[in-house]
């Protein structure tokens, strides 16, 4: 299977044709900077410029779909890191700390005034 090279288009091209054209290579040309498998063209028929743009379609489909996947592992592989940090920290100032706390969780009715000087503290951090 061969794209449509533009030497080899017939004179007589629609315009509507030869637009889906131009716009499907300009497609493959990101579709194989992004690392995703280009568009092939076999014909220059109308309704196969359309079969072209859905599978465009499906590709960055899948991409999305594989990033977002990429990065909800990446943020609880982060989360994890920091909660593995924290905790380090804390016993390595107080050794023989409880982290039965931490595994409870926030007191009743203390949890906005905790969080508060929580966030208040990390953002001096960062």
């Amino acid at each position: 299977m061969a794209l449509a090279t533009e030497g080899s288009q017939a004179p007589s091209q629609k315009p509507e044709l030869k637009m889906g054209l131009e716009i499907l290579r300009a497609m493959n040309t990101a579709l194989e900077a992004i690392g995703l498998e280009k568009v092939v063209l076999e014909d220059r028929s109308v309704s196969h410029c359309l079969f072209a743009f859905v599978l465009v379609v499906e590709r960055l489909a899948g991409l999305k779909r594989a990033m977002r996947i990429q990065l909800v592992d990446e943020g609880h592989a982060t989360a994890a890191r920091a909660i593995e940090y924290a905790q380090t920290c804390l016993r390595s100032w107080v050794p023989d700390l409880s982290l039965n706390p931490i595994f409870k969780g926030p007191k009743e009715g203390l949890t906005q005034e905790a969080a508060k000087e929580v966030r208040d503290a990390a953002s001096d951090v960062t």
